[in-house]
């Protein structure tokens, strides 16, 4: 997994308890125009312990994904844009990003797949 800094040096956007020993969060790549956290970009969903440890950072699945995003060269990660919401639905879990796209997240290992693009 790429390093993350300490997680208290993210402003966290969402969280969702997934049980009461897990949370899903959403931290913020862009808190301000002067302070861009781009190891994080495009993978702002992690799952964490009751301890505050992260169990896993998302990890997209790309094959889908050709005509929407393009590789991003930073650290040699492809990315999307930012992840900015989580949603529960019926037992299952998702993302989306800014631009709206909406994907599925196994949320034992933290794999996301591109599903479609939503305006809710």
């Amino acid at each position: 997994m790429q390093s993350l800094k300490k997680l208290d040096q993210y402003k966290i956007l969402q969280t969702l308890e997934i049980d009461p020993n897990k949370t899903i969060i959403v931290l913020d790549s862009f808190p301000d125009k002067n302070d861009n956290f781009y190891e994080i970009k495009g993978r702002e969903v992690i799952l964490t312990d009751k301890n505050g440890d992260v169990l896993w950072q998302i990890d997209i699945d790309f094959s889908n994904l050709d005509q929407i995003y393009l590789s991003d060269t930073i650290n040699n990660i492809r990315k999307t844009v930012c992840f900015v919401n989580i949603i529960k639905r019926n037992g299952e879990f998702f993302v989306k990003d800014y631009n709206g796209y909406l994907f599925s997240i196994d949320i034992n290992t933290g794999v996301a797949h591109y599903l479609h693009w939503s305006k809710d």
